[in-house]
């Protein structure tokens, strides 16, 4: 069956941190895609544009907290708003210069994040990153598949979301 593949989304405003993280995620051996947004509000359109063509959603978002114009948390409150067979879909890591712990804490009351990390990433995180997920998706598909109501929504401990800061 071969080497399960992920499709990423990138945001962050800064292009310096999109080439580096780009470069890391490419180079795992996970990578199928990567799109890269400058602008949360744009990432979020393009989203939408995925949602009325019914393609492929991405696997995994790195999402940069500060940006202007729409930050990383006015995208997570529109995000969680996107229908539920799409979002739950998808994995999404906050990306941030620093360890704020305001943030990490306001980060954690989102369901669809899954972890905090400090930028830029390197192939050790991308892989951990990966290996979370897929085994995340495991657990989903097992979940789904032996629950009576298969919309019912997966969501992750607070420990689990909150694991993946000191990577």
């Amino acid at each position: 069956m071969g080497i399960p593949k992920l499709n990423f989304l990138l945001i962050d405003d800064d292009e310096v941190f999109n080439y580096l993280n780009k470069k890391s995620v490419t180079k795992s051996e996970h990578s199928k895609d990567v799109e890269i947004f400058l602008s949360a509000a744009n990432a979020l359109e393009y989203l939408h544009e995925l949602i009325k063509s019914k393609k492929e959603f991405p696997d995994i978002i790195l999402l940069d907290i500060s940006m202007p114009v729409m930050n990383g948390f006015d995208f997570l409150e529109a995000f969680e708003k996107l229908p539920v067979k799409f979002k739950t879909k998808t994995s999404i890591y906050m990306l941030s210069s620093s360890m704020n712990d305001e943030d990490v804490k306001s980060a954690g009351n989102f369901t669809s994040v899954i972890g905090y990390l400090c930028k830029p990433l390197n192939l050790k995180k991308v892989d951990e990153i990966c290996n979370e997920v897929l085994s995340l998706k495991k657990t989903k598909k097992k979940n789904i598949n032996t629950k009576e109501n298969s919309n019912e929504i997966y969501t992750i401990p607070m420990e689990r979301k909150t694991g993946l800061a000191n990577l």
